[in-house]
C-alpha cells in the first residue's frame, strides 16, 4: 500500500506506511496520525480506493406450500444471501383457483441453521391485505430448517394476545386480489 503524507506536502511533514486493511495496525496508524499532525483543518490529497465488496446478488425460487394452491394466483419470490446470512420477500396475489385448506406454510430459498427454529421465533414480518377493505399485520415464524408459517397478530382490547395461524378464514375469508407479503430474514445452516 502507499504511503500517507501528513500536512499535504514532503516538505516538514511525516510519511507513514498505510498498513494492509483490516489488520490490528489500523489502530496504530490512526495514533500515529494524530500524534504527528495535530492539525486545527486537516486535509487530504490523494486517491482513496475503496474496495469493490459483492453484497450478494437478488434471486428468485419457487416456493413450495403447504395447505394453499396458488392455482392462478401470482407469487414473487425472491432473497439474497451473504455469508450466512439471508434476506427473503415473498408476496403472493390470490386468483379465482387460489385456495386454502388449512393452517398454511411455505418452504425457505436456503436450509435454515436450527440454532431459532420454532413458531414462536419470529424472524419477520407478515401482512395480510383483504383488498378494498382492510391489512392485518403479523410475524413470520420459522417452523423448521425449511419452511415457515405465516402468523396473523389477535388484538384483544389495545393487547396483542396472540398470532395465529393464515387459513382459509384468518384474519379474513380469503378472495381474489387479496394478498399476502413475507418480509424476513435467518442465518443459513
Amino acid at each position: 500500500m502507499g504511503a500517507i503524507k501528513i500536512n499535504g506536502s514532503t516538505s516538514g511533514s511525516t510519511t507513514i506506511t498505510a498498513p494492509a486493511t483490516g489488520s490490528d495496525e489500523t489502530i496504530e496508524l490512526f495514533t500515529a496520525l494524530a500524534a504527528k499532525a495535530p492539525l486545527a483543518s486537516p486535509t487530504f490529497t490523494g486517491t482513496v480506493t475503496i474496495p469493490d465488496v459483492n453484497l450478494g446478488t437478488w434471486n428468485t425460487w419457487t416456493p413450495t406450500w403447504t395447505n394453499l394452491t396458488v392455482g392462478n394466483g401470482t407469487v414473487v419470490a425472491r432473497y439474497v444471501q451473504i455469508g450466512k446470512f439471508v434476506r427473503a420477500q415473498l408476496s403472493l396475489t390470490f386468483g379465482s383457483t387460489t385456495s386454502i385448506s388449512s393452517a398454511v406454510s411455505v418452504s425457505i430459498p436456503v436450509t435454515a441453521s436450527t440454532a431459532a427454529v420454532g413458531v414462536t421465533s419470529p424472524i419477520g414480518n407478515a401482512e395480510f391485505r383483504d383488498t378494498g377493505t382492510n391489512s392485518f399485520s403479523g410475524i413470520v415464524g420459522l417452523n423448521n430448517s425449511t419452511s415457515v408459517t405465516p402468523r396473523q397478530f389477535s388484538v384483544s382490547g389495545s393487547l396483542v394476545v396472540e398470532a395465529n395461524n393464515m387459513t382459509s378464514t384468518t384474519p379474513f375469508t380469503w378472495t381474489t386480489s387479496d394478498m399476502l407479503f413475507l418480509s424476513f430474514s435467518y442465518e443459513a445452516a
